[in-house]
């Protein structure tokens, strides 16, 4: 699996980064229709990050899948099957 560093923009309620509401990626701002599932990882033990991740379906009906990583607050989308990774900044154009 492969996940690139995307902003993501959440309902503003008692907990940060409680559940994404659009998210930028690659230049696009995604707005988010519904969160479809959601899962944990690594809650209940010390040797993992705890991680969340949540399937989403946006408004132009595209499914991606994006994980909160909560050790170093940020976020990440699954790069989804038959898309080419970003270059990275530093990588020659």
């Amino acid at each position: 699996m492969r996940f690139e560093r995307i902003t993501v923009r959440c309902r503003e309620q008692y907990r940060s980064q409680q559940e994404p509401t659009a998210f930028h990626w690659r230049g696009r701002e995604y707005l988010i229709r519904t969160i479809l599932d959601r899962w944990y990882e690594g809650h209940l033990s010390r040797q993992r990050v705890p991680q969340r991740y949540y399937r989403v379906l946006t408004e132009e009906n595209q499914r991606f899948v994006i994980r909160y990583n909560e050790l170093f607050d940020g976020w990440g989308l699954l790069i989804p099957e038959g898309q080419e990774p970003a270059p990275h900044p530093a990588d020659p154009a």
